[in-house]
């Protein structure tokens, strides 16, 4: 009896497994995550977005392919096995989370070893969104639904018009059956990230709807969107495009009654939204919106607090602010107190006494490149002076008279569409007009190191080029935020003569109304940060003494330059430039360039070292 109970035990089992197969092929869904890049920033959330999204699509019966990290030979082959699967399905769904980049209209999904450094290597390193949605309809499938949450900001420099903000509205095949699709923010938005090791914004609310019983696909769709837009406070609005006609259920059942349904309470999700921000900015703009709101007197609190942390990193006790009118001494050595200025000669740029201290650098606030990791503490011991402004038009014309140096006789001028080299442009004529105030450009590595020399010789001091960790030390101030002002990028136009990108990604259309337009302004312009140093953020690159290395490890800890293990015959600048947008400005940010290049937007400013 005990046997024959056994066996109808086990063919009820076979025959609950054979149904549960079957279902499960009646919905297909092909999932990617992808966090890790070869050449583009890496995300906090797509991995754990698309773990969380297999997780819920098995728990409600479908059959899932999870591709995590995924190369574009993993994509490939994944479409292959989908396209197979899907032509015995009812139902076939594609979740990406990751980087997406539109060109031309089209949008183009990254895969994570893919080479990209301009937009046209898309075409070749990318995958067509619409690729997915071709494989859907050769499947046939009756329907069809497309979860796009990769509507990051475009990372890669503009060679051209095309690349902007968020995704464009795709482009359906005719042939294709009902088909229903979801982007994480709407056309031009930027979908935001979440912190690391949790869900991003949409997918985190996606996840908390999703098998909710008896909600029809698209009201799984517009209950996300209400979600994701009040967390977002607007900022991000996810877009709907559906042309299904029947009702689908993610999971059957009794819809909870809607009458029920809480309001929104705004003020709570704008103060969730910036709870753990250090950026002050984030705070008063919450009490500008909500002067007597629940959360005023946390606000105005935290507001004070980290204003209170970012002086006592940034300013010892002794620093003395310079006074910009004061004439600093000439010839005479100066007091160490930091902030205090001198010249070294008539000719000698001005210069800033530097404290030592220690800082942590690289990418702090996370959205950065893989070049600027990993984080290390830095020490620097030491009291050096920096130059208050990047070095002149008329200081260097006073090296080219003095030594016959010629800088050269073509650089790399931006024409409206594309950085080109022009023969006959220098630092005579970048291609826009000067005045002697005005930081010098279109010189190189060489140009620069020449100049720190002569200036030695001239003055009897030890000139030098700042090393990558002095630099970011300077211009951080004891700042641990984005930039040396905060995270605010509307705030850029007001702190260094950068491209506003704060309303649109096509910054040469939106450039800073600050009069200079898309050319350098003389040195000073702008108010210095709180060491006393102009220009750290926007106007010129700045060339440094480290020798080009790939990454962080390995690097230096006590301030010097690294000019070992790596390529020499390419250098570091730092800082933006005036073409730049906020990516770009960043303080932990850092281009390699060929030592020989020369950029109407390159420049540099000088060092000394005081005592050790």
């Amino acid at each position: 009896m005990q046997q024959v109970t056994n066996l109808l035990s086990l063919a009820l089992l076979v025959l609950l497994i054979g149904i549960s197969s079957a279902e499960a092929a009646k919905r297909v869904a092909l999932v990617i995550g992808n966090d890790s890049y070869k050449s583009l920033p890496d995300l906090n959330n797509a991995r754990t977005d698309a773990r969380g999204m297999a997780a819920k699509l098995k728990e409600l019966g479908w059959s899932v392919i999870l591709k995590q990290d995924a190369s574009r030979r993993d994509v490939s082959r994944s479409l292959a096995d989908f396209e197979g699967r899907l032509k015995d399905a009812e139902v076939g769904l594609v979740f990406y989370a990751g980087h997406g980049i539109q060109k031309d209209g089209a949008n183009y999904l990254v895969p994570s070893n893919a080479q990209i450094e301009v937009e046209e290597d898309l075409r070749y390193e990318g995958i067509k969104a619409g690729d997915f949605l071709e494989v859907m309809e050769r499947a046939g499938a009756p329907l069809n639904i497309v979860i796009l949450d990769a509507c990051r900001d475009n990372p890669l420099p503009k060679r051209s018009r095309s690349g902007a903000r968020g995704l464009s509205t795709p482009v359906i095949p005719k042939g294709i059956k009902g088909t229903a699709i979801l982007y994480s923010a709407a056309p031009g938005q930027v979908a935001q990230d979440g912190p690391r090791g949790g869900h991003g914004v949409f997918t985190g609310e996606l996840l908390k709807v999703l098998d909710r019983p008896g909600l029809k696909l698209e009201e799984v769709f517009k209950q996300t969107a209400t979600k994701v837009a009040a967390a977002t406070n607007g900022s991000q609005d996810p877009w709907i495009n559906s042309s299904v006609k029947g009702d689908f259920f993610f999971r059957e059942g009794k819809a909870a009654p809607a009458a029920s349904a809480p309001t929104v309470d705004k003020e709570a999700m704008f103060w969730q939204s910036i709870a753990n921000s250090n950026d002050p900015t984030m705070f008063e703009a919450y009490l500008k919106q909500y002067p007597t709101g629940s959360f005023a007197p946390l606000a105005q609190a935290r507001i004070a607090a980290l204003k209170r942390n970012q002086v006592a990193v940034a300013r010892p006790p002794a620093a003395v602010k310079p006074t910009p009118k004061a004439t600093p001494a000439v010839g005479v050595y100066p007091s160490l107190a930091p902030g205090k200025t001198f010249r070294d000669c008539a000719d000698c740029p001005e210069m800033v006494v530097i404290p030592s201290g220690s800082f942590r650098m690289g990418d702090l606030s996370g959205g950065g490149y893989k070049y600027e990791k990993p984080v290390h503490k830095v020490r620097i011991g030491f009291s050096f002076a920096v130059g208050k402004y990047e070095v002149t038009r008329a200081e260097f014309a006073k090296f080219i008279t003095s030594t016959g140096n010629d800088a050269g006789n073509s650089c790399y001028v931006y024409t409206g569409s594309e950085w080109e080299s022009r023969s006959g442009k220098s630092w005579r004529d970048p291609g826009y007009s000067q005045t002697d105030r005005d930081p010098v450009v279109c010189v190189n590595w060489k140009d620069a190191k020449a100049y720190v020399d002569w200036m030695s010789r001239k003055s009897g001091k030890e000139y030098r080029l700042l090393s990558e960790s002095e630099w970011e030390y300077i211009a951080r101030a004891g700042s641990k935020s984005k930039y040396p002002f905060g995270a605010s990028d509307k705030a850029l136009c007001q702190h260094g003569n950068g491209a506003d990108q704060s309303t649109s990604f096509d910054w040469r259309n939106k450039s800073c109304k600050d009069g200079f337009g898309n050319k350098t302004s003389p040195v000073g312009s702008y108010q210095a940060n709180n060491f006393g140093v102009h220009d750290t953020v926007g106007n010129v690159y700045e060339w440094v003494g480290d020798c080009w290395h790939k990454n962080y490890s390995g690097a230096p800890i006590d301030g010097s330059a690294w000019t070992s293990g790596g390529n020499c015959s390419k250098r570091f600048l730092r800082g933006g430039s005036w073409s730049n947008g906020p990516r770009y400005l960043r303080s932990a940010n850092r281009l390699g360039r060929n030592a020989a290049a020369r950029g109407n937007n390159f420049g540099f400013r000088v060092a000394r070292t005081l005592l050790r």
